[in-house]
């Protein structure tokens, strides 16, 4: 295995993830995969996956986790030329903003997985 960019990018994708998770990402990488590939795992919401021991987060807060998860979501594409750079998910963190209404605790992880970053 060789070190390079994109596996920098892919350890940011897996790090996020244990973050918002709160758990190791990986459990939840392998059974969300494994969840995805049964009928109705890509309704799961957003929302049900954050961390338990934390307050629900408000509106504000709750469009930038659907935003770094996008980002998060990108950086652990299998093919790493199809990655972000580092250096475009850092402009984006500091320069995007979600335009999304209340409907954001709707937020499936499936229609997150299906946007383009």
């Amino acid at each position: 295995m060789r070190l390079t960019e994109k596996g920098d990018v892919h350890s940011f994708g897996v790090l996020t993830f244990e973050v918002i998770m709160g758990n190791h990402s990986h459990e939840f990488i392998t059974t969300f995969a494994r969840k995805l590939s049964s009928s109705g795992a890509a309704n799961v919401l957003l929302i049900d996956t954050l961390d338990k021991r934390l307050e629900p987060p408000n509106v504000e807060i709750l469009k930038e986790v659907v935003l770094v998860v996008k980002f998060a979501f990108a950086c652990l594409k299998t093919r790493p030329e199809s990655r972000p750079t580092m250096d475009s998910i850092s402009h984006e963190l500091l320069t995007c903003r979600l335009s999304v209404g209340e409907s954001v605790y709707m937020m499936t992880v499936g229609k997150l997985l299906s946007e383009d970053v």
